[in-house]
């Protein structure tokens, strides 16, 4: 048997990360345990603490706090630029995003790790509590301090869009050579993140929902959360992009080809 020499899976132990190679997934070690598990952020956590059960009990105030403090988010912003890092203008490109339209709705985020000043750089999409998703070649994760869902154009009574990532959303808006989305646009960022993206959409009156989740059993299950019980039409598109995982992937063969 030939030896593979070439690493399909890399773990980061300064950052906390990992990345797969082969599917292009990514981000902290919480969502690798999230991925594997198939559970929430909270019991991916109690996962981690693999002596979660026998110490919880016997824990004091102090220590307990101080496990807090050790789960804070390890990513501290800097500062947010205008895309201008050749790295990031070509990952978007690898993934084949009009520049134009990133330029548009993403920023360079510049972060550093906790107790390390070496300054690091990402693609950054803001969410709607002003932390970013963030993304590069080698990085997946977010900076600031909560992860939740993005919502582009707030205005009410329209049709929305709902997308499980903010590269499918660009995807979207690339294909149809769309450099401002005229509606709304909820990115779950995570599928974490369904309750939350219930909550606006169950209380915000739209003429229309159109879904754009994925093409795998997470997806499946996340749209039939989203869509069940709305008060206005939903439809189902993902058959636009049938045969591929996502709206990028789709978007990729069909530059390819």
């Amino acid at each position: 048997m030939k030896e593979e020499k070439t690493p399909s899976f890399k773990v980061n132990r300064i950052l906390n990360t990992f990345y797969d190679f082969s599917t292009g997934q990514g981000g902290t070690i919480i969502d690798l345990v999230c991925l594997m598990y198939n559970e929430s952020v909270s019991d991916a956590l109690r996962r981690l603490d693999s002596d979660f059960i026998t110490r919880k009990a016997y824990q004091t105030p102090a220590i307990q706090t101080q496990k807090k403090e050790q789960r804070e988010n390890p990513l501290e912003l800097v500062r947010v630029e205008k895309l201008s890092k050749p790295a990031l203008f070509c990952y978007l490109t690898d993934r084949g995003i009009n520049l134009e339209i990133a330029k548009k709705y993403l920023k360079q985020i510049i972060f550093t790790i906790r107790g390390n000043n070496k300054e690091q750089f990402a693609l950054g999409f803001e969410n709607i509590k002003h932390s970013f998703e963030v993304r590069s070649q080698i990085f997946k994760g977010f900076v600031g301090n909560t992860k939740t869902i993005s919502i582009i154009n707030t205005s009410k009574n329209g049709k929305i869009a709902v997308f499980e990532g903010f590269l499918d959303f660009l995807s979207y808006l690339t294909d149809h050579n769309i450099i401002e989305f005229g509606s709304t646009a909820l990115i779950l960022n995570s599928t974490s993140q369904q309750n939350k993206a219930k909550e606006y959409l169950t209380n915000t009156s739209f003429e229309k929902a159109y879904f754009f989740l994925d093409n795998d059993e997470s997806g499946e299950k996340a749209f039939d959360f989203l869509s069940t019980g709305l008060p206005y039409p939903v439809i189902d598109k993902s058959s636009v992009y049938t045969g591929f995982n996502d709206y990028n992937e789709y978007l990729k063969d069909k530059n390819q080809n």
